[in-house]
């Protein structure tokens, strides 16, 4: 639907809704308009900003609307009013707002939009970027959540839609969802971010720079209900973890991750799902840290989360970036030491396809010996893998991780294994006769094979 449609349609629900008798429409064609009036905006009022840049500087919202009657703040061309210089709009309990259709342009700033116990604020067919001016610049563009002190949060219900993120060169996470953290922390809850594009986040940080982050450590054990849908991640390669799950209760589904140096990674909570995401590394590798790193698909910590019905095509990472990663941990899922890694737990793996990738799945890394708890009760059932080798480390002898009706073929189609109990990559000259896989692990620098038979597996 073009923009002419979607103003209409707009239009519409207006007419057919009532209507406060103190609603204006303001058109703005200077920053003073929307600075001047926007902080005592009443229900139902709409800005109408005019082509032009608008330096708003440090302007801050308090104004609450209503869901019948949002307060409106839309370009008056897509993209066609210009937000520049430095500054940051900071949503202070403000409740059921709508920007629509604004270029954020700006200079090095902290933040871009800042929610500080906001809800009901939603975001939409707006552009995002800000200038790399020196080096150690920081910033997040999107943060939401309360004042860091606050008992409580009180922000949730945000929508952000149809955004494009592009060009992210600093330091610091790009998209947050955050909370409150004095007393006991509390999250963001039931955001939504969806149908966005988030593309070119680097070059590569060892840390804290995730396109997007759901939680942080202290709000670990906090349920957020973030859905994250139908988004395009290209080139975001500014930190091991594109999107980075630190909470409980999120859904992470329908994205799409071209060229994207890192993984999907439930980090750290509980009751996470990724399912139905599609991954292809479309051959493409870099160097970091004296060590070659390739696009990964998911990696997962802790417990009860479900990874389904994701699509994963030409990944060119391994170990940390393997198509799936299921570490060993170095915690177990009742420590409250929550920045630890902890062990994968009654993890569900099931009906994922993965297609050339240079490692499909791998179990049990121990990270030179530092992660010693081995993952429990996780399934890896129904996934078909053609050409994506399964690499057991040598630790998972004695795991709980069974596989069971997944189908491996090699390079030779003809060449396939399938209702195995445990079945993975194989070694095509190393089928034996009686059906049984020899997959592949690592000891040190030396590759050897186990045999797998029923539930048991055993060095050959």
């Amino acid at each position: 639907m073009n923009r002419i449609l979607l103003i209409a349609a707009a239009a519409f629900i207006l007419l057919m809704a009532p209507i406060s008798a103190n609603a204006k429409i303001y058109r703005c064609t200077k920053a003073a308009d929307v600075t001047g009036k926007l902080p005592s905006a009443l229900p139902g009022d709409t800005f109408v900003m005019a082509n032009g840049d608008y330096k708003l500087a440090w302007l801050k919202l308090s104004c609450v609307g209503t869901p019948e009657q949002p307060i409106v703040v839309v370009a008056e061309n897509q993209r066609g009013a210009r937000v520049v210089g430095s500054g940051c709009i900071t949503l202070l309990n403000a409740a059921y707002m709508v920007f629509d259709g604004l270029d954020f342009d700006m200079a090095a700033t902290s933040s871009i939009m800042k929610y500080q116990g906001a809800h009901h604020i939603r975001v939409t067919n707006c552009r995002f970027t800000m200038a790399m001016e020196k080096d150690g610049q920081t910033s997040k563009w999107i943060l939401v959540g309360d004042i860091w002190e606050n008992e409580s949060c009180s922000s949730g219900h945000n929508r952000f839609d149809h955004n494009i993120f592009e060009d992210k060169q600093d330091g610091g996470s790009l998209f947050v969802i955050d909370g409150s953290h004095g007393g006991v922390p509390q999250i963001s809850v039931h955001d939504t971010i969806d149908h966005n594009i988030f593309r070119r986040v680097g070059p590569r940080a060892s840390n804290e720079k995730e396109t997007i982050r759901i939680g942080v450590s202290d709000l670990t054990t906090q349920s957020a209900w973030t859905v994250v849908e139908y988004n395009e991640f290209e080139d975001c390669d500014g930190d091991p973890e594109v999107v980075s799950v630190k909470s409980c209760d999120n859904i992470i589904r329908y994205n799409t991750f071209h060229r994207c140096l890192g993984t999907l990674c439930l980090r750290q909570g509980f009751r996470n799902r990724a399912e139905g995401n599609r991954f292809y590394g479309e051959g493409k590798t870099a160097e970091f840290e004296e060590r070659t790193i390739g696009c990964g698909g998911v990696r997962v910590y802790g417990k009860d989360h479900v990874i389904a019905d994701n699509y994963m095509q030409g990944l060119t990472g391994d170990t940390w970036d393997a198509g799936i990663t299921i570490t060993n941990g170095d915690a177990t899922n009742s420590s409250t030491n929550y920045s630890a890694h902890f062990l994968p737990e009654n993890v569900q793996i099931t009906g994922n396809t993965l297609i050339d990738c240079k490692s499909g799945i791998e179990i049990g890394y121990t990270n030179g010996g530092k992660y010693s708890k081995k993952p429990v009760n996780c399934l890896i059932s129904g996934n078909t893998l053609v050409r994506s080798p399964i690499t057991i480390h040598t630790t998972m002898t004695d795991s709980q991780v069974k596989m069971v009706d997944n189908i491996i073929t090699d390079t030779d189609p003809e060449t396939q294994v399938s209702d195995s109990p445990l079945s993975a990559q194989p070694d095509v000259t190393r089928v034996l006769r009686d059906g049984r896989v020899m997959l592949r692990v690592v000891r040190g620098e030396q590759i050897h094979y186990i045999s797998i038979s029923g539930q048991t597996m055993f060095v050959e």
